[in-house]
């Protein structure tokens, strides 16, 4: 599809090293606002277990209430964001945000905290930032948009201090979620749609002011709350960034 790259990176010595040139995959994402999507960069197994861990740490948790913000740094927690809440972006999905690991069992903190390291480290070499694996600037998140109308209202963020952002898919399009997809809109490319694109273990980067969303997965319903299928995006929030966002139209 017009303004998506598909790449490939190596693993050396526990980090992710992109096959292409850093300085190309800069200007495609910086100057030409492509989507760059490496290419299975984690084994499906791997993205199923975390997830099913997710969310088994979820039901044994007391979730966070809805309409109190926990854009705070340390702040763990998981929260079911119905869209009964009124919100400057406007979503249902049921979000995880992993700022301590301290509270997760060992296995679940343990992955948290590599996926964290090796994300950064990516994010770093891509961006030209130092971001280090453990502060208290970011925190990794975990966002299921459910199966009935999961979705998250089009939005932009300040372009620094990230520049730019990564996104893991933990779930395979057509098998858990028929439609609905991590959206964009770029200068040359007008909105780039990833639904056919972005699949299991991929890991997307994306210059962080662009215009985005996730369109509605599987709309036309009640969201499924059960299970622990739907649209599944671990990503890294800046905290910086959040009170700085807001909707877009473009």
């Amino acid at each position: 599809m017009s303004g998506i790259v598909r790449e490939r990176v190596r693993r050396d010595a526990g980090r992710l090293i992109p096959e292409t040139p850093i300085a190309e995959l800069r200007s495609r994402i910086a100057d030409r606002q492509e989507i760059v999507i490496f290419d299975k960069v984690y084994p499906a197994a791997d993205c199923l277990a975390l997830r099913r861990a997710i969310t088994g740490w979820g039901e044994a948790t007391e979730p966070w209430p809805q309409g109190v913000s926990a854009s705070r740094p340390g702040t763990t927690f998981h929260r079911l964001d119905d869209g009964s809440v009124p919100t400057k972006m406007p979503h249902i999905f049921h979000q995880y945000g992993f700022a301590d690991l301290d509270p997760l069992p060992a296995p679940l903190a343990a992955t948290v905290g590599r996926l964290r390291a090796e994300l950064i480290d990516l994010q770093n070499q891509l961006a030209g930032t130092d971001f280090g694996p453990a502060t208290d600037e970011f925190r990794a998140k975990a966002l299921r948009h459910p199966r009935g109308g999961g979705h998250l209202v089009a939005h932009v963020h300040p372009y620094e201090p990230a520049r730019v952002a990564l996104f893991l898919n933990l779930s395979e399009p057509g098998t858990d979620y028929a439609s609905g997809a991590a959206q964009f809109h770029t200068a040359g490319h007008g909105w780039v749609d990833t639904h056919d694109e972005f699949r299991i273990g991929d890991v997307l980067a994306w210059r962080y002011d662009l215009v985005h969303g996730v369109s509605a997965v599987e709309p036309g319903g009640d969201p499924i709350w059960e299970g622990d299928d739907g649209l599944w995006i671990f990503a890294m929030e800046w905290v910086e960034s959040h009170p700085k966002s807001g909707p877009a139209s473009a």
